[in-house]
């Protein structure tokens, strides 16, 4: 389902710790990440090794302000979130998999966008969700987007709402699977006539590198340190 081809590739070793089972109970985790997000964040350090070849990766100004939404919740004792596979429009990211999110709109907040776009796209009532801080903003380069991640808790079981104009499928992952570095992976693409190396989460089969990959290696950065 991964939708991709299979270029060469070799193991990617990733430099966090893991153990056989994350185990964080789901009492102390809101609280835990709540403080973990008002500290100084990782930043471009944890996301670098998710970074193609070649990648600046330093915030600056970016063209078109987006928000994306890491909408955790909690399932037969893991931590779980939801990625998406974008429609095929012909627009900046079409096809990819990512965060639900998108620009955010005059006067709105990275927290408003984020939820705004977390209903549009999936169905999620912003009234079930507990947003508990941001990531460090993440500028795309290739599109001009300097994204804003929003981080939350969903406090319900969500029952997801697919609107399939704009989202072609969701899946879930957990965080065990996001820490665990068997999941780490890199290959070689072709960009602008040359070769890269290209890291990547290798998650329910599928490929989720570029920007999306950068934000979930700084989270993932955030959970080990709890």
């Amino acid at each position: 389902m991964n939708g991709y081809g299979a270029p060469s590739s070799y193991r990617y070793r990733a430099p966090f710790s893991y153990s056989a089972r994350l185990i964080i109970p789901e009492s102390d985790f809101r609280d835990k990440l709540k403080h973990a997000l008002s500290q100084p964040l990782p930043g471009s350090e944890s996301r670098q090794s998710m970074a193609p070849e070649d990648r600046d990766i330093a915030p600056s100004e970016g063209r078109y302000p987006a928000a994306v939404l890491i909408a955790l919740f909690y399932d037969e004792g893991n931590w779980c979130l939801p990625l998406i596979k974008r429609v095929e429009d012909g627009y900046a990211h079409s096809g990819q998999i990512g965060l639900p999110g998108g620009s955010i709109e005059a006067g709105e907040t990275a927290v408003e966008a984020a939820l705004r776009e977390a209903e549009e796209e999936i169905g999620l009532d912003p009234r079930n969700i507990s947003v508990i801080g941001q990531l460090s903003p993440l500028l795309i380069p290739v599109s001009g987007f300097m994204v804003y991640p929003v981080v939350s808790i969903i406090r319900e079981k969500p029952v997801w709402k697919i609107n399939r104009l704009e989202v072609n499928w969701l899946f879930t992952v957990t965080l065990e699977d996001i820490c665990n570095p068997e999941n780490a992976k890199c290959e070689t693409r072709r960009f602008s006539q040359r070769e890269r190396k290209v890291p990547f989460f290798l998650l329910k089969e599928n490929k989720v590198w570029g920007a999306t990959a950068m934000i979930l290696s700084e989270f993932r950065a955030v959970i080990e340190a709890l």
